[in-house]
């Protein structure tokens, strides 16, 4: 099965200080860290893949991660790979510095990219975190900002029937 997830920003305890809206879910950016880890290994099995679009945060965390993984560079992972160099990525099966097509319809990227409601694709991003100006669900994108889905990785399928019931609601289907 495939899920996703972003904005997950493990051992980033600047991040932490700056997203005051995890404060009321969290004491610390620790507390954060464990309480993806729990609830990732709850049910994501070593034949899972799980996309990360972006902002994994510390790569040693991901070697406490089941399933196999796939990161959708974000901007601060980017720091990271300057930081402690490729062979810090080595419990990820691809690391990709470009947004990353999935079913020939869900472009995977970091940031959110314009599409067009009539449009042949659809975006599943991160990066918004809890800004209030991007939706969560729409019939052409979906957020998985971490704190936007209960910081946890999501079913890729549950993300496709959600966007599908917008767009049936929105009288596009």
């Amino acid at each position: 099965m495939i899920y996703i997830i972003g904005d997950t920003h493990f051992g980033e305890e600047h991040i932490f200080k700056m997203c005051t809206s995890w404060h009321k879910d969290f004491d610390t950016c620790d507390e954060k860290d464990e309480a993806i880890i729990d609830s990732w290994n709850e049910f994501i099995t070593n034949t899972d893949t799980v996309i990360v679009a972006g902002d994994f945060g510390d790569p040693s965390y991901a070697g406490r991660l089941n399933g196999k993984k796939i990161l959708i560079m974000g901007n601060h992972d980017w720091e990271w790979w300057n930081k402690v160099g490729k062979h810090e990525y080595e419990h990820f099966e691809h690391v990709s510095p470009y947004p990353t097509m999935i079913e020939n319809f869900y472009l995977v990227s970091h940031e959110p990219q314009y599409v067009s409601p009539n449009g042949v694709i659809a975006n599943i991003f991160a990066h918004v975190h809890d800004n209030p100006n991007y939706k969560n669900v729409s019939s052409r994108g979906y957020c998985v900002s971490a704190e936007r889905i209960d910081w946890s990785p999501i079913l890729l399928d549950s993300i496709i029937e959600e966007m599908k019931m917008e767009e049936k609601a929105n009288g596009n289907f």
